[in-house]
């Protein structure tokens, strides 16, 4: 029961990242930017794309704002699945599993492990002239994350929580099946206690 629907929480995903292809996003037009920005060249990666204006000292926190965009994607991607295949579920442990891998505290992690910083470019500041605009000094970022190895994440987290419900489940019915067995040896010490007529 549990593993059909891990299966399928994975095979959904696939689906989703994979047939959807490319995001097709209008070209965000920013002053100066690269011909590359928020272009998605390659459907084996998500990509995230970012601009800061300031000179070299923008390039950690753009970074850090691509890490923080593509955790943000992939958390869309996830609600987004569970939403059109899974939010009708009814099974207590099916639905605990689906509520738990939408939410990964590990994701941050993950994200910081697996980015790549396609390209970082910096531009000077440029003035106003008869032919160019002007324009600030200005950072623009890509970042890309491998969908194999995203999914690949998955699945793992998809076995652990498995685990773990199957655990908790077996753990709440011990305890139970203990404190019924411990009510019911009460019984007969109470019953040992009363004077026999």
């Amino acid at each position: 029961m549990l593993e059909a629907i891990g299966i399928k929480l994975i095979t959904v995903l696939a689906g989703f990242l994979f047939e959807h292809g490319l995001v097709s996003i209008d070209k965000i037009q920013v002053a100066g930017a690269p011909s590359w920005y928020y272009e998605e060249s390659n459907n084996d990666y998500l990509y995230v794309f970012s601009y800061k204006d300031g000179g070299i000292e923008t390039i950690e926190p753009l970074k850090m704002d691509l890490e923080i965009m593509m955790e943000k994607r992939i958390e869309d991607i996830i609600e987004i699945v569970i939403y059109q295949n899974f939010r009708d579920v009814k099974d207590p442990k099916e639905k605990e599993l689906v509520r738990q891998f939408g939410k990964d505290p590990n994701l941050s992690l993950f994200v910081k492990s697996n980015i790549k910083y396609e390209r970082i470019v910096q531009q000077d500041m440029r003035e106003k002239g008869l032919i160019f605009k002007g324009r600030p000094e200005r950072t623009f970022g890509s970042a890309v994350l491998s969908k194999k190895a995203l999914l690949d994440y998955q699945e793992e987290r998809i076995t652990i929580l498995r685990e773990q419900i199957v655990r908790e489940q077996s753990s709440k019915m011990f305890d139970k099946l203990g404190s019924e067995l411990g009510e019911d040896e009460n019984e007969m010490e109470m019953e040992d206690e009363l004077p026999k007529w």
